[in-house]
């Protein structure tokens, strides 16, 4: 008396299915992990952008309540409430003259900011 044998046709063929599950969920799982990056990544652009724009603001503002602009960022910060993470940023502010806004390029520390 022999014990029942699955056929290796149908043996293979489950193999093959389990296989092709795995390769799914790889697929997924790496989908995901790279989805995740990404919107890391744009995250950190979009508070690079808006630290840009928020000192832009500032030197704006001090230009229309003194009527110059700040020769240098910290004037900002004194007198106008501008919080800056410069751990995360490095920031170049450039003022030219009293009545020309300032160059502001605001770069990801780590990266090749300017």
């Amino acid at each position: 008396m022999h014990l029942y044998r699955i056929p290796i046709r149908k043996r293979l063929v489950q193999i093959g299915k389990i296989i092709g599950v795995l390769v799914i969920l790889l697929a997924l799982l790496q989908g995901a992990v790279l989805f995740s990056l990404s919107a890391g990544r744009s995250t950190i652009e979009q508070q690079r952008q808006a630290t840009e724009d928020a000192i832009r603001r500032a030197a704006v503002s001090c230009y229309s309540i003194e009527g110059v602009y700040p020769q240098k960022m910290d004037y900002l910060v004194e007198h106008y409430g501008l919080s800056v993470d410069t751990e995360k940023f490095s920031i170049e502010y450039q003022a030219i003259g009293d009545n020309i806004l300032p160059t502001v390029i605001v770069g990801i520390r780590g990266e090749d900011a300017f």
